[in-house]
């Protein structure tokens, strides 16, 4: 669109140039120049994107199985933990277990974690594959990759949680597809387990000579095995509130104002834009959660000479607070963000200005400057008199002296 209006005006720019002296076609080419300007600023205006509104992902953890293998119904007493590939049969007659070290899993307080198991599909399929996979938590862990059957499994691995199913689920063969093991990872952490085992299977198409296989951990590229990815959300936080007063508040206080020279105290609270999950306190307790620790930036504006930078640290509660000395008379702009962190992502800014006015004096020093005043003033009108006689003294000896000369005819001694 730019480009034709940039076309369109030049060919106007050529025919007026037959007709129009040098000035007026120097004008013109001015005006086309700023038309084209303001379309392109109106074009970049329109299409600009708001980056605050992107959340932030932190990847924690990239977890390799420890444990590997697939059970077969139709061949109860096998033995697969060797192969190089995890099969899913149709109709839950097979399923695939993999087993992960989380005994140096930490996770941050309150952040939102996800949980994601990549797994990348085998080219042996017929692609794309449309099914339903089921996923479960076990809390029997005992079990090795050399020795699981099917039968072993019915046996042993009875004590499991259900996650449900990922229903029309589409597998394409070369490309990985995930399953989320979010609640599962949260559930083994709180119990205390040093391991997280996963089953999951193929339920639809509820035929079981549809199957799709996956690589395993023995697969000799390790970029193509099973891989367990722990990430969390950046924590999005505003500054709910935030006021300012004198450390010392007069009786009688102007709000928004300070005096010069006097400290001014800056107070406020910092909360969650929205409650994390899985670690949702607000329904677990009724309260918000208190956001602890977080950095918030201060910056000081001061009328003429500038900004004043300083930090402060949000206590349990999540209040902060921040004491400074004004040092100009005039409008002064605070402004507070919450910094960016390893849990909490930059919060918009919140703004208070306040006045810096000359200081006032108490009533008692008031009334003693005044009673001064009054004193120095009666001092001024007695100089003015005394200089007023002064001079009138000088002025009326002259004058007598000029007087007495002329009338006796005194003539002065040479």
């Amino acid at each position: 669109m730019i480009v034709k209006h940039l076309f369109e005006a030049l060919d106007k720019f050529v025919a007026l140039v037959k007709h129009l002296n040098r000035t007026k076609c120097f004008v013109y080419f001015l005006l086309i120049i700023l038309l084209i300007n303001f379309s392109s600023f109106m074009y970049m205006s329109g299409t600009s994107v708001d980056s605050t509104s992107e959340e932030k992902e932190v990847t924690l953890y990239r977890l390799q199985p420890i444990a590997d293998t697939w059970i077969d119904v139709d061949n109860p007493n096998a033995n697969y933990g060797k192969s190089d590939s995890l099969t899913y049969k149709g109709n839950q007659s097979s399923w695939v277990l993999m087993k992960f070290d989380v005994s140096n899993v930490e996770i941050p307080k309150m952040v939102p974690i996800k949980a994601q198991i990549l797994l990348n599909v085998e080219y042996r399929i017929v692609s794309p594959l449309q099914c339903s996979v089921g996923v479960n938590y076990f809390r029997n862990d005992n079990w090795s990759e050399e020795n699981v059957t099917w039968n072993y499994f019915e046996t042993y691995l009875h004590d499991y949680i259900s996650g449900g199913l990922i229903e029309d689920f589409s597998i394409t063969w070369g490309n990985y597809f995930s399953i989320d093991v979010t609640w599962f990872l949260s559930t083994a952490l709180e119990e205390g387990r040093k391991t997280l085992t996963v089953g999951s299977y193929m339920w639809e198409p509820l035929n079981k000579t549809v199957s799709f296989d996956v690589y395993s951990r023995e697969f000799s590229f390790d970029p193509n095995e099973p891989i367990l990815i722990v990430s969390y959300t950046k924590l999005k936080t505003t500054i709910s509130q935030m006021h300012l007063m004198p450390s010392t508040p007069p009786t009688a206080w102007t709000p928004s104002t300070i005096e010069e020279g006097e400290e001014v105290r800056v107070y406020g609270k910092v909360e969650l834009t929205v409650l994390p999950v899985p670690f949702d306190y607000y329904s677990k307790y009724g309260i918000a959660p208190a956001i602890e620790n977080a950095i918030v930036e201060l910056k000081y504006i001061s009328p003429h000479t500038g900004i004043r930078e300083r930090r402060v640290v949000t206590d349990l509660s999540g209040q902060f607070e921040d004491c400074f000395v004004p040092d100009e008379i005039g409008q002064w702009k605070v402004n507070a963000t919450v910094m960016e962190s390893e849990i909490f992502d930059e919060s918009e800014t919140y703004q208070l200005t306040f006045e810096v006015t000359s200081p006032t004096l108490s009533p008692t020093l008031q009334t003693q400057i005044d009673s001064l005043k009054t004193e120095l003033a009666n001092i001024r009108n007695l100089m003015y008199v005394f200089i007023l006689m002064t001079i009138f003294f000088i002025v009326t000896t002259i004058a007598t002296t000029i007087y007495l000369v002329r009338k006796l005819k005194i003539k002065p001694e040479i």
